[in-house]
């Protein structure tokens, strides 16, 4: 990285020039190290879309079931919400203030151990249970996985990738719907299950990817003070991109 030689910039002896975290990130560019990132918050926003989407194609289904009314069936999006907001509070939380990776790949682990283990349940209570863990790591993936991606991206590349990003639940929108036309109504019984557990596959992917790409970020360690980490991960970035920090 070029620094400004002395007569262009006088510094006083012994001191060392202060660069921006922004011109660090602008150096290390876009490369495998923002791809394999891009990839893990892809899958995130894939499973995402698909855990807002699920109620809308096994309702008629979870009724008959369990033989419920629609007022009984009520309860579990409006309480589904109340989860939502309690799960991206703490999660937040939790981010801010300890670190960026395990509360995402808790957030994504457990829409998809939920999601997962309710396609399994044997009856509406434990499917409600069930429901509302995987719900409380919904609000995580908008929380979490957004500001890590753009904490690991240069600048000129960041409206480019987050409009990406976006497009990702729609994405989600129309495999979701592929899925429910040929599972569901090709097993009248067990289609809806089939259809909740292939809705939770995204989620072990994603929360296996952060676990693997398990780099912190460096805006997050300089925030709390680690300079020394923080420069070790961003030396990490440049030397995956084939540049030497």
């Amino acid at each position: 990285m070029s620094i400004q030689k002395d007569e262009e910039r006088p510094m006083l002896l012994g001191t060392v020039p202060r660069l921006k975290m922004d011109d660090v990130l602008n150096f290390i560019g876009f490369g495998p190290f923002q791809m394999a990132s891009c990839v893990m918050v892809g899958f995130t926003y894939m499973a995402y879309g698909f855990e807002t989407l699920l109620f809308a194609f096994i309702s008629l289904k979870v009724q008959d079931e369990w033989s419920i009314n629609a007022v009984q069936y009520a309860n579990l999006p409006a309480l589904t919400c109340l989860f939502n907001i309690l799960g991206g509070v703490v999660l937040s939380y939790l981010s801010d203030h300890y670190s960026r990776v395990w509360p995402y790949a808790v957030s994504v682990a457990m829409i998809g151990v939920g999601g997962l283990a309710s396609a399994f349940a044997p009856d509406y209570t434990t499917f409600l249970l069930l429901r509302f863990f995987s719900s409380f790591g919904v609000m995580g993936v908008p929380i979490l996985a957004y500001p890590v991606l753009i904490e690991f991206l240069p600048v000129r590349n960041r409206g480019r990738v987050l409009v990406l990003v976006t497009l990702l639940p729609a994405l989600a929108a129309c495999a979701s719907g592929g899925l429910a036309w040929w599972l569901i109504p090709t097993y009248p019984v067990l289609g809806w299950r089939y259809f909740t557990a292939a809705m939770a596959l995204p989620s072990f992917v994603a929360a296996a990817g952060r676990m693997l790409f398990f780099y912190e970020s460096p805006r997050f360690l300089v925030s709390q003070g680690k300079f020394a980490q923080a420069r070790e991960v961003l030396v990490a970035m440049a030397r995956i991109n084939g540049k030497r920090l």
